[in-house]
């Protein structure tokens, strides 16, 4: 090392430490490559002494390393498949004209006593949410322009429709070419020539592959090849699928169903949810495709039932403040109680922990656009997104 006695090396020598540089940089740099592609390493491109690390005495190595360091520099961005979260409410009241929502309100809530605040949503109050709720869907359109996703996976719960009493799965993955539902609503007293028939192509692949990587994360999934609806045979699946996608991506973006039991006892368990976010967004995240996650359904009330116009503005806060801040893992004891006030629309909370666990996974909080105290519509309405 720098004494007097030390001889210069070979030309054969430095060939040869020259030529087992570069292999060693050229496997490192592939590792390197490997690792980045499937986001697990920082964002930030290497620093230098990642690199120098790698070069030992000679100076034909610290030569190989130079060479390479363009290239690992070169991965300024890290490819995520998992590009976008979304998550809104469902009521039928959303996707109506401002002009029916008295009538519809009369129909969701039957004959159940009121609280008194729902007589604080005057018609002055009401074309104000109208307002704010366009301005929701809007920003959410906005994010999912702005993805550019080609597929989108929708996180749904079935409510009798594409299942009934024989067979009700608690996590089912549609793997179909297409699947359709009519958008009438007969609770709200629609009937089949007030809606239309909507179709949406879905992505084969993609729910094959997520359906496949989910057995093998020990969930338990069931699979449908065609689409035959058990529960309502003539009108398909249900609203809570096709109108966010249809509001929110239009018909031209395949779709990935995956249907959640929130409603028939027993349902899956909340903390069941955040592991399979996680393992949603794992088994995309090695898919070359753009991908996005919706979750439709809540928040909390119970349209046509015990508590139908009831909105526990405490719960939704409180869920909402866990997504902001990260911690989807917390809400999976909402259910570890049964009562009245966490079934209905409320068990659909389950959708939004599941986006939540997965985009958090990427390191993304939700950014709540907003929230609305909501009696006519009968839940508490909310629209957020995350960004990985």
């Amino acid at each position: 090392c720098g004494s007097a006695g030390a001889r210069e090396p070979s030309k054969d020598t430095k060939k040869a430490e020259l030529e087992h540089g570069e292999h060693v940089l050229r496997t490192s740099e592939c590792m390197v490559a490997l690792q980045w592609r499937r986001g697990f390493l920082i964002r930030s491109p290497p620093p230098d002494p990642l690199v120098t690390k790698l070069t030992p005495r000679s100076d034909a190595y610290t030569v190989a390393a130079a060479a390479i360091t363009p290239s690992l520099h070169s991965f300024e961005e890290p490819f995520m498949p998992v590009v976008l979260g979304v998550a809104v409410s469902n009521s039928p009241l959303l996707y109506r004209p401002r002009a029916r929502w008295d009538d519809i309100y009369r129909q969701l809530i039957k004959d159940v006593t009121q609280p008194n605040r729902a007589e604080t949503e005057t018609a002055e109050t009401l074309d104000d949410y109208a307002k704010r709720v366009e301005a929701g869907f809007g920003e959410l359109q906005k994010q999912l322009v702005a993805a550019k996703p080609d597929a989108v996976v929708v996180l749904s719960s079935d409510r009798g429709r594409v299942f009934n009493d024989t067979q009700v799965p608690q996590l089912s993955v549609y793997v179909g070419e297409e699947i359709w539902g009519t958008t009438h609503h007969a609770e709200i007293g629609e009937s089949p020539s007030d809606g239309e028939l909507v179709t949406l192509a879905c992505h084969t692949d993609i729910s094959a592959w997520l359906a496949d990587e989910l057995t093998e994360e020990k969930f338990d999934v069931n699979i449908s090849r065609f689409f035959k609806p058990m529960g309502a045979p003539e009108d398909g699946v249900g609203q809570a699928l096709t109108e966010p996608v249809r509001k929110l991506v239009g018909l031209t973006t395949p779709v990935v169903p995956v249907f959640i039991n929130a409603h028939l006892q027993p349902a899956i368990s909340g903390h069941r949810m955040p592991p399979l976010g996680a393992a949603i967004a794992r088994v995309l995240g090695e898919r070359d495709e753009r991908i996005a996650l919706v979750a439709s359904g809540g928040l909390s009330g119970d349209p046509q039932g015990y508590l139908a116009g009831w909105v526990d503005e405490s719960l939704d806060a409180w869920v909402l403040s866990r997504l902001r801040r990260g911690r989807s893992k917390q809400l999976g004891s909402i259910w570890d109680l049964d009562s009245n006030t966490v079934r209905g629309a409320t068990a659909e909370v389950r959708q939004w922990i599941a986006v939540g666990a997965a985009m958090e996974s990427l390191g993304a909080k939700a950014n709540v656009v907003d929230y609305i105290r909501f009696h006519h519509a009968t839940v508490g309405t909310a629209f957020a997104y995350w960004k990985p």
